[in-house]
């Protein structure tokens, strides 16, 4: 009953304040309207502020872990490489091959993965994913453009100056980019500037959540739903569980392989359904396994933490 209550604790605020977006929207309350200039608000001011801010009061040697880095990344092309050569010889629609690779391979680490990090081990866990996702979202991108490139129905052409300067630019980098000498070196700011980086990170999360459930539509859930529903059930259990087995083979344990559980079995990012529709493939089938992937990791993200808890892979 403890595991259960823990992991139920640790899960559950997160996803009911999704519900509760999409239910304000239903009654009117909020709109898609809201729903942009939230997303627009936290990608742009509020997460960066809670990730300088995490990141920022952390000891940088503490939380940065090159074994715990390179194995995120090597583990991020392994998904990419296994997921694109096998929808290359089953997959013969270009414009959906782009949208289900994607959908597996990019996860919602930023808005699902932190907070429940944060909730579990608090700054030094968050401050740790911080420091993963400013290396895996650019790779995230890089890759993300690269296949939609390949299977899109309008033969779009991406340059590379045109992606770097993109990923230069992401307030998150840019975001954890600014923290780390205050981190390495110690430095301290102004208590002024340090309560208002504090309150702007503190809107981060629930405005984050709210958007998803604002987002949220089952207008087109029947429409692709063999590929969807297959996106997600590789996305949710099979990345995750060959994830940790072989992180825990080569000698992860404890926080470190909770952390890397908790980003790998994060539902497809929102992010993927925006860039298919923009460049030109299955929208409709990114915007499926994306309503899937975070519907179902209720349930499957619950079920990992219990586990991990019952293993005494996390202590508090």
């Amino acid at each position: 009953m403890e595991n259960f209550l823990f992991s139920f604790n640790n899960v559950a605020p997160i996803f009911i304040i999704i519900f509760l977006g999409s239910f304000l929207k239903k009654k009117g309350i909020i709109n898609d309207g809201f729903a942009n200039a939230a997303s627009k608000l936290v990608f742009t001011t509020a997460l960066p502020a809670l990730i300088f801010s995490s990141i920022s009061k952390t000891d940088f040697t503490k939380v940065f872990n090159l074994r715990l880095l390179l194995f995120s990344i090597l583990s991020v092309l392994t998904i990419f490489l296994i997921t694109t050569c096998l929808s290359y010889l089953f997959i013969k629609h270009k414009p959906s091959r782009g949208a289900f690779i994607q959908g597996i391979f990019r996860g919602n680490i930023a808005i699902i993965s932190m907070p429940l990090i944060y909730n579990i081990f608090g700054d030094t866990g968050f401050s740790k994913s911080a420091v993963l996702l400013s290396f895996i979202m650019p790779l995230y991108n890089v890759l993300a453009v690269i296949i939609l490139t390949l299977n899109s129905a309008g033969g779009e052409k991406a340059s590379l100056k045109a992606i770097m300067f993109n990923i230069l630019k992401n307030p998150l980098i840019l975001a954890s980019l600014c923290a780390m000498p205050f981190s390495y070196f110690g430095l301290s700011m102004p208590e002024f500037a340090t309560k208002t980086i504090d309150y702007l990170a503190k809107t981060s999360i629930p405005l984050a959540l709210f958007g998803i459930g604002c987002s949220f539509s089952t207008t087109y859930i029947k429409d692709n739903l063999r590929l969807s529903s297959l996106a997600t059930f590789i996305k949710l259990i099979i990345i995750p569980v060959l994830v940790s087995i072989t992180a825990y083979k080569l000698g992860f344990n404890g926080e470190d392989l909770v952390i890397l559980f908790l980003v790998f079995a994060s539902p497809t990012a929102i992010n993927s359904f925006i860039m298919a529709r923009a460049m030109n493939n299955n929208s409709n089938l990114a915007a499926n396994i994306v309503f899937l992937s975070t519907f179902f990791s209720i349930f499957t993200v619950f079920i990992g933490i219990f586990v991990f808890k019952a293993i005494k892979m996390i202590a508090v």
